[in-house]
């Protein structure tokens, strides 16, 4: 009968890998809380940056019309439709 305790799998020193079901659901929450408050922070970066991008674009366009008109000594129109 001994013997028989002493080859049981149960033994302390046997240890199970991996994540329990509750540690799960806690990691998937948390990161679910933090989507949630950083969702709107980040939609108002991505317009902002739209708009810093437009900004800048349309500065670029400036010069470039600014300095042809330098260069030719003649009057250079923006136009939108000439993408």
């Amino acid at each position: 009968m001994d013997n028989l305790s002493s080859t049981s799998s149960f033994s302390p020193t046997y240890r199970k890998q991996g994540f329990t079901l509750i540690e799960i659901m806690v990691a998937i929450s948390i990161v679910a809380i933090m989507t949630t408050i950083a969702l709107p922070s980040l939609n108002t970066f991505i317009v902002k940056m739209r708009v810093d991008n437009e900004i800048s674009e349309l500065q670029r366009l400036l010069l470039t019309a600014r300095n042809l008109a330098i260069n030719t000594g003649k009057n250079t129109t923006v136009c939108p439709l000439a993408w």
